[in-house]
């Protein structure tokens, strides 16, 4: 859940992250993309538009999801 409570971030071990926005009756997907080629092992909102991915060998990224 982002800070703002408003969306929604899932991570998978293909390097896929989903994020949906939130709204009272339901979940709207924005954004489904692959972003790390292998696997993302954690997943942290930092901000409203970071988030901050951990993939194979503690590699850390940060990415701008506005």
């Amino acid at each position: 859940m982002s800070p703002c409570r408003s969306k929604v971030a899932l991570a998978f071990l293909s390097g896929t992250v989903i994020i949906h926005a939130v709204s009272e009756e339901s979940l709207v997907r924005e954004l489904d993309a692959v972003l790390v080629a292998g696997r993302i092992f954690s997943l942290h909102w930092l901000s409203r538009t970071s988030l901050l991915t951990c993939a194979a060998g503690g590699k850390l990224e940060i990415w701008n999801v506005a």
